[in-house]
């Protein structure tokens, strides 16, 4: 009889209390409970690096006299590129249309 009134005094301890009375019901809370803390964190993430975080670039490039150089590097790579490019169908290359690309490409 005590043994009964014992149970029954825990069980209803954990009802009012809002503590969960089974294993799975202790997953539950812990798993979405992990589930809601990961959330808070990312949008936490999200705010700091949205409003507080510095608007200064890492790697910008303070010589404007390598980038003016870079740029007519990479205009002449483009034009050699579309000199080398071979923009014929593959029905109407024929049959030495990839020994001829491989001579391109080396």
């Amino acid at each position: 009889m005590i043994a009964n009134l014992n149970s029954l005094h825990v069980y209803h301890v954990r009802s009012h209390c809002g503590i969960p009375g089974d294993r799975t019901s202790m997953k539950r809370l812990i798993g979405s409970s992990a589930i809601v803390i990961a959330i808070l964190l990312l949008v936490m993430m999200w705010v700091y690096a949205l409003f507080f975080a510095s608007k200064e670039v890492a790697n910008e490039i303070g010589d404007q006299a390598w980038t003016e150089r870079a740029e007519i590097i990479c205009q002449d790579a483009a034009e050699e590129r579309i000199e080398l490019a071979d923009f014929r169908p593959i029905i109407e290359a024929g049959a030495d249309a990839l020994a001829e690309r491989a001579k391109l490409v080396d």
